[in-house]
């Protein structure tokens, strides 16, 4: 069993507080291109927002249990709400992002802790795969406010998957961001 988690609770200051998952691209919602990569290959989808804006696509939505702990405090709530072990995190701002990288993924999910996609612009940590079993050294690293994703990688099986494609991870934090995304999309579709 795996579960899909949408972090979608940033603050999008870039995006001048508009949350960055409802923005429109390529005719629908951001978040609603995650979802359709991850609904295929996971047992349930859930959504990690401070927002009740995410209620119209009918999945269930949890606030952070920490507050203002960035991607870190929204692990944590994500693997807390969890109903299994393992658990695929995944950007909400994230809209090229395929269903296969998430089944490969699954492939290692036996033998390491973490499973982290490492593309040429480096590691990719809003979209891999995590264990509960991380649960107890993010509470630690968030009580010692060491709130950088490599703390948690550090102390657990970490293994960084190597990907060539870096489109697929491709995150839209800006507008500039945003017309970036629509160049990719007419170089790689």
């Amino acid at each position: 069993m795996c579960t899909g988690i949408i972090l979608a609770g940033g603050k999008s200051r870039r995006m001048n507080g508009v949350d960055k998952g409802l923005i429109p691209f390529n005719g629908k919602p951001m978040i609603e291109h995650v979802i359709s990569a991850l609904k295929p290959v996971v047992d349930e989808v859930i959504i990690i927002a401070n927002s009740r804006g995410y209620e119209p696509f009918g999945l269930p939505i949890y606030p952070d249990i920490v507050q203002e702990k960035g991607p870190l405090g929204g692990l944590l709530s994500g693997l807390t709400q969890s109903k299994s072990d393992d658990v695929i995190i995944v950007g909400c701002d994230m809209p090229f992002v395929e269903n296969t990288i998430f089944t490969t993924l699954q492939k290692y999910k036996h033998k390491y802790d973490i499973v982290i996609p490492k593309t040429p612009d480096g590691i990719q940590p809003l979209c891999g795969l995590y264990k509960k079993k991380c649960i107890p050294v993010i509470h630690q690293l968030i009580e010692e406010n060491q709130l950088k994703m490599t703390h948690l990688f550090n102390q657990m099986n970490t293994y960084f998957l190597p990907f060539k494609n870096k489109t697929p991870f491709f995150n839209m934090n800006s507008p500039e961001d945003i017309k970036s995304g629509y160049k990719l999309k007419e170089i790689d579709l």
